[in-house]
C-alpha cells in the first residue's frame, strides 16, 4: 500500500433489520436455543409492548455472526496489507437493539427496552445519558468505552 493517509468509513446495515440471515446460520441457533436451559419470562411488559428478556432469536443471532464475520475479514485484509499495525479503529455502536419492537429480535439487558426508548439510559445515571459503545483500536493500545463512562459514570477499561 501506499503511504498516504485514508479513510475509511464502513458502515454495516446487516444488524438490526431487514431480519435476515444464511439458513444455516439460522438452524445452528435454532438448535442452541433448544440445547439451552433458561428460567424465566422470554418478555417482560414494556408500555403497551413486550421486551426480550432472552437472547433466543436465531435469525438475529445468524446476523451478529455474518456481521462478525466480515468485521473479521476487514481486519485480516488490513493484516495482508501491513496496515493493522499503523492504523487506529473505531468500532461504534447505536444506542440499542429492538427489543421491543421488528419482531422483537434482541434483548438489551441489563439495560431497559430499547431502540427508540428514553429507556436506553444507564440505570446508574438515571435518565438523561444515552448509551453507546464505541471500542477504539490503536496499535499498541485499546479502549473501550460507553457514552456513560465518558462522561464519568462508569469505568474506563483499557487493556
Amino acid at each position: 500500500m501506499g503511504e498516504r493517509p485514508f479513510l475509511l468509513y464502513l458502515s454495516f446495515y446487516s444488524v438490526p433489520i431487514p431480519l435476515q440471515a444464511k439458513k444455516e446460520l439460522v438452524a445452528k441457533y435454532e438448535e442452541k436455543w433448544k440445547r439451552m436451559k433458561h428460567a424465566g419470562p422470554l418478555f417482560k411488559p414494556e408500555g403497551d409492548r413486550g421486551s426480550r428478556q432472552v437472547q433466543s432469536h436465531a435469525v438475529y443471532a445468524a446476523m451478529i455472526e455474518s456481521m462478525d464475520h466480515a468485521v473479521g475479514e476487514v481486519l485480516d485484509a488490513m493484516e495482508r496489507l501491513d496496515l493493522a499495525d499503523r492504523t487506529a479503529l473505531f468500532f461504534m455502536s447505536d444506542n440499542g437493539g429492538l427489543s421491543t419492537s421488528e419482531g422483537s429480535p434482541t434483548s438489551n439487558l441489563p439495560l431497559r427496552a430499547g431502540k427508540g426508548w428514553l429507556w436506553t439510559f444507564s440505570r446508574s445515571a438515571g435518565s438523561g445519558i444515552a448509551l453507546t459503545s464505541c471500542r477504539i483500536m490503536v496499535p499498541g493500545l485499546s479502549i473501550a468505552l460507553s457514552s456513560a463512562q465518558q462522561v464519568g459514570l462508569g469505568k474506563t477499561g483499557i487493556d
